[in-house]
């Protein structure tokens, strides 16, 4: 069969297009990360019980996702400004699960993470937990790989 050579740049344009399409997006989107956020074995306290908040505000808590080579890292600086870019973050669920890669939200690549955790009172902008799981002290370090839950114990953040 003889190919008419006008036609060769347009074919081979649709061809490029095809491949482009059919090999960047799943790498691209990264992998969803699945986890449940505790306290003493049960599901963390999410809301802040008998406070009436303005409408649109929940004061929830967020668990946030920093790329890191060593679980020593530091990603905040001396001053906590954050030094490691490409935080992804999650709102815990009231049973306490987060997800980060579901629906419009991009997923993270697998690796190395410090999990940053906050939970801040939008009455006073106060974190209730004291700061002890913030950029600058968060010792939460994770592996992260498709597949696994994420399962993190305020009581024992470690482990």
């Amino acid at each position: 069969m003889r190919v008419n050579s006008n036609r060769m740049p347009a074919i081979s344009l649709w061809i490029g297009v095809l491949l482009l399409i059919g090999c960047g997006s799943s790498s691209d989107q990264g992998i969803v990360v699945t986890g449940r956020l505790l306290k003493n074995g049960k599901p963390a306290q999410v809301d802040f019980v008998g406070r009436k908040l303005p409408p649109g505000v929940s004061g929830r808590l967020t668990v946030i996702f920093y790329p890191v080579k060593s679980d020593n890292d530091a990603i905040a600086g001396e001053h906590g400004e954050v030094l490691v870019p490409g935080g992804e973050w999650a709102a815990v669920e009231d049973d306490g699960t987060f997800h980060i890669g579901k629906g419009q939200q991009k997923g993270i690549k697998p690796g190395k993470y410090r999990i940053v955790i906050t939970h801040v009172d939008p009455s006073s902008e106060q974190d209730v937990l004291k700061g002890v799981f913030n950029e600058s002290k968060s010792k939460i370090t994770r592996d992260i790989s498709a597949g696994q839950e994420i399962v993190i114990d305020l009581a024992k953040p470690s482990g």
